[in-house]
């Protein structure tokens, strides 16, 4: 099963004005599909694939809570989903489903505490494993992990990674007790810090020739030993290098118009699929993908995918052959775009609605209730 890793790391940055333009997907096993966003009064709303259609099939769940980001979704296997946003106080809260409930219950959040400019960035290597990372006010990284039984550091605590970064962290893991984090400081430099093991290994500079770079990277992996990490420079294009096994490659330059790195998931092994917004006013997606041999459909040229877009788009894969793109419109609709084998459905540009997200619920008073757990 080859899922995305990254699922929201991008989106807030094209929505830096709404927290309700950003959207998070995630699938736990196929053919299951959760998606995540913020409604019109700040708090969350959750809508979910079946295999057979979308619930609630009227409207979205209500989460409740008042959100000053987009949210975070991550799942570490089947039946299992965890959500991060940040409250109105800057600081990190956390709720999860725990095969039968979403816990803390109600309309309780558990606080993670920090206080944060920017979404965190999760990740899991493996079932009962999480890692999440945040920029601070001071402008630093800040770790803490889920280790099967509580988090680390335990309370109020964060581990602080240092650095002075102007993007928010892209995280991703190519496999157990593996985590490799990235960021861009002031000066566009791309900056990368690992867990090797046994130990936290960097902050090295990853920047090459091609920087520097803008916008907030993407990092993400089809498998052991393998790392993509994504980027956008100063000419506004797109480029990509990456991690096999003992070494990086030279930036390639994949062209478009982009403000922050798109969207990236992986069907399988050595397959990569790119969904991204182009600057300027034309709000529709742009796409492209590598076929296992190629760039299509080619290595400056994008596709078009239609739509009329607010948010950066979410895309998750259900495995070889299988593509789900997410936005919310200008019209506030949640928009879904599905390949399925041999075409898209409904059309390579138009897009089923699954709801009006700017009224997903009734309006909530005041922030977050939270509990500790």
């Amino acid at each position: 099963m080859f899922r995305l890793l990254i699922s929201s790391l991008a989106l807030w940055h094209t929505a830096s004005a709404a927290a309700g333009y950003s959207i998070s997907a995630v699938s736990w096993a196929p053919p299951r599909m959760d998606i995540f966003g913020i409604a019109g009064d700040s708090s969350v709303w959750h809508k979910f694939y079946t295999g057979y259609d979308w619930q609630p099939s009227k409207g979205f769940e209500n989460m409740n809570g008042q959100c000053t980001s987009g949210p975070t979704a991550i799942s570490w296997g089947p039946s299992r989903l965890d959500y991060f946003v940040l409250g109105t106080d800057g600081g990190a809260y956390h709720k999860f489903w725990d095969g039968t409930a979403w816990q803390p219950t109600g309309k309780l959040h558990e606080p993670m505490y920090g206080n944060f400019t920017s979404p965190l960035a999760a990740a899991s290597w493996s079932a009962n494993r999480m890692d999440i990372v945040g920029r601070g006010v001071d402008m630093a990284y800040y770790h803490k992990y889920f280790d099967g039984f509580d988090w680390q550091p335990q309370g109020t605590g964060w581990e602080s990674f240092g650095g002075n970064f102007s993007s928010p962290p892209a995280v991703v893991s190519w496999g157990t007790n593996r985590l490799d984090i990235f960021g861009i400081t002031p000066e566009g430099r791309l900056k990368q810090k690992y867990w090797s093991g046994d130990q936290w290994v960097g902050w090295e500079d990853r920047t090459g020739l091609s920087g520097p770079f803008v916008g907030t990277p993407v990092a993400s992996s089809w498998g052991y030993g393998r790392v993509d990490l994504w980027a956008v420079g100063k000419n506004s294009n797109l480029y990509h290098k990456y991690w096999d096994v003992s070494y990086w490659t030279d930036w390639e330059n994949l062209g478009g118009t982009f403000e922050t790195a798109p969207q990236v998931v992986h069907q399988a092994p050595n397959k990569i699929d790119i969904v991204g917004q182009f600057k300027g006013d034309d709000r529709q997606y742009y796409y492209k993908y590598w076929d296992g041999m190629q760039w299509q459909p080619s290595v400056s040229d994008w596709s078009p995918k239609g739509g009329d877009f607010a948010s950066a788009p979410a895309v998750v894969s259900l495995g070889e052959g299988n593509l789900n793109f997410f936005g919310v419109g200008n019209d506030g609709e949640l928009k879904v775009q599905v390949y399925a084998g041999t075409n898209w459905q409904p059309s390579s540009t138009e897009w089923y609605s699954l709801g009006d997200t700017s009224h997903a619920s009734p309006a909530q008073e005041g922030s977050f209730k939270v509990q500790d757990l």
